[in-house]
């Protein structure tokens, strides 16, 4: 293609996805490589006599889409806000799915999740931890 078609071709992309291009705009602007959102935690109750579950959801901003998100327990501790209440500890990783992948450096939001048996009350809080962010949640009980 040549320089000219390529540069007419790319205007009109862009004015036929407006949306799409404010998009990409603002999440390289507004997010950074650890940062963590929408971190959420539900105990899921059973039926019977077997534990419940606890899961941990958010989502991780990671620097290119070809990296997967892990998240493992990595200690308990006291609740700042809830006196002697527990608090599950949470890192989360990302890390290179494959080294042998060629991938676009694109700022991209991973999803993450970390399920665990867990007393009823076991924990009041888990706390979600990243190379560059904590993120606390308190522990709600699902529907």
């Amino acid at each position: 293609m040549k320089p000219a078609a390529a540069a007419t071709f790319l205007s009109l992309s862009m004015a036929m996805f407006p949306a799409w291009a404010a998009a990409q705009s603002n999440l390289s602007g507004a997010h950074e490589v650890g940062e963590l959102t929408s971190v959420q935690a539900t105990l899921e109750d059973t039926p019977d006599s077997s534990p419940a579950t606890l899961r941990v959801r958010g989502l991780i901003t990671a620097p290119e889409p070809c990296q997967v998100a892990t998240a493992e327990a990595v200690g308990e501790g006291e609740s700042e806000t809830a006196g002697i209440a527990r608090v599950l500890k949470i890192r989360v990783t990302t890390a290179r799915a494959s080294e042998d992948q060629a991938c676009t450096q694109k700022l991209t939001d991973l999803q993450f999740q970390f399920t665990q048996e867990a007393g009823l009350r076991e924990f009041e809080e888990v706390e979600v931890i990243s190379d560059r962010d904590i993120e606390r949640a308190l522990v709600e009980l699902a529907e």
